[in-house]
């Protein structure tokens, strides 16, 4: 396990557990409103489709490519997700899947 120290609070990062996706989906929604407040669609998705993007994000934390942050008092604030490819369909060269790894880091 990763323990990320500040000088107050203390912050454990720790791989999500299919217990963790409600928790996710609400910071990825989260994320989303505060994204439209700042006049962009992206993201949008999580806040008019998040049934439908919820497989995605299960998918994820299966693959062991989402962690969890929590703060001392073990409130999730913060998922990170480590992909090395795009999960929308996008093809990437060879080399380009090589060399691209995506982070997704969303926070209350």
């Amino acid at each position: 396990m990763l323990k990320w120290v500040m000088k107050d609070p203390d912050f454990l990062v720790r791989k999500a557990e299919p217990s963790d996706l409600a928790s996710v989906l609400f910071l990825l929604q989260q994320a989303g409103r505060w994204l439209q407040t700042k006049n962009t669609t992206q993201w949008d998705y999580y806040v008019t489709d998040l049934q439908e993007n919820t497989e995605e994000v299960s998918d994820s934390i299966d693959r062991e490519n989402t962690y969890i942050v929590e703060s001392d008092n073990g409130e999730c604030v913060a998922s990170i997700t480590l992909e090395m490819a795009p999960q929308d369909g996008t093809a990437l060269s060879g080399e380009m899947m090589q060399k691209r790894m995506m982070l997704f880091i969303c926070t209350v």
